[in-house]
């Protein structure tokens, strides 16, 4: 789950909104996101940290639990239709 800015790709023509859903309470609740910097030279992240809505804490490398996580960031319709086709999830990620 990345966050999407849906207002600025309707504006753009990127997207047509179609419908509204409820969200079902056991969905509400916010996740915990994972975060790092991508090292320009090993295209790697090498220190990560987990966010949750409120606090971020620094916590190195990724457990095999936590690179389920979803990754910290907004993508535009570009990216996010790329991922949709290839597949990519956050425990595929390359960083």
């Amino acid at each position: 789950m990345n966050f999407f800015p849906l207002q600025a790709a309707v504006n753009h023509g990127g997207v047509e909104i179609v419908g509204n859903e409820v969200v079902p309470a056991e969905e509400k609740s916010f996740p915990v996101f994972r975060t790092g910097m991508v090292d320009p030279q090993t295209r790697k992240v090498s220190v990560w940290w987990l966010w949750d809505g409120e606090k971020e804490w620094k916590i190195g490398k990724l457990s095999p639990e936590q690179r389920s996580l979803p990754i910290r960031g907004v993508w535009n319709d570009t990216i996010l239709i790329e991922r949709i086709e290839s597949g990519w999830t956050p425990e595929t990620d390359r960083n």
